[in-house]
């Protein structure tokens, strides 16, 4: 199974101009392809007077891949900002580059360029927001162990997930599954054994 991969970390806008073409491109993260579709829709209706609306999606689950030149000649505008993406290597993100005709013509090569130039800027502006597979846990401990934990954390890759305080301190938090028997040790033995640790569901999940 894939341990990982990248996917947007903002929804951004960026533009230029080429040769008095502007050039808008509207990226997004997106977990299915209706979210997808959607988004096309609403960055459509936000530039209805637009020459062109170009788009592309690649989804990581089911794996999806799709893209439209919305008029440009076959070839020059959708597929390139795919390639893009698989460049990049970047899934779960939907890109929309909107065209106003500037009245000079770019020709093929002019516009491959164009069209792969705004998914290229558009995504390193976004930067990525790295999806591993990771694994939920609750930890269970006494009240007196909690700024020993909160300060070990601090220190790792993990996600908070909720922390409420009953007859003990219940900490939920994701973390990678790759650093799982790590943590789990290192917490244990800060509290000398008394914690209990409960596997809540694995799946993937963003860490900073």
């Amino acid at each position: 199974m894939d341990s990982g991969y990248k996917e947007p970390a903002h929804s951004v806008a960026a533009q230029f101009t080429e040769k008095k073409s502007r050039f808008i491109t509207s990226i997004t993260a997106v977990r299915r392809e209706e979210d997808a579709k959607a988004f096309i829709e609403r960055i459509k209706r936000k530039y209805p007077d637009a020459t062109h609306n170009c788009t592309a999606y690649r989804l990581w689950y089911p794996r999806v891949e799709r893209f439209s030149d919305d008029g440009e000649p076959a070839g020059t505008a959708g597929m390139p900002m795919l390639e893009v993406m698989k460049k990049e290597n970047v899934y779960n993100i939907c890109a929309v580059v909107t065209r106003y005709f500037g009245g000079v013509l770019l020709g093929g090569g002019g516009l491959i360029r164009a069209y792969s130039r705004g998914v290229s800027e558009a995504i390193s502006e976004s930067g990525f927001a790295v999806r591993l597979e990771s694994v939920t846990l609750l930890l269970l401990f006494e009240y007196g162990g909690y700024s020993t934990v909160d300060r070990y954390l601090e220190n790792t890759v993990y996600n908070r997930v909720s922390c409420t305080f009953n007859q003990k301190v219940e900490l939920t938090i994701s973390v990678p599954s790759s650093e799982r028997e790590g943590i789990e040790r290192n917490i244990v033995n800060l509290l000398r054994g008394n914690i209990e640790i409960r596997e809540i569901s694995s799946g993937f999940d963003s860490f900073k």
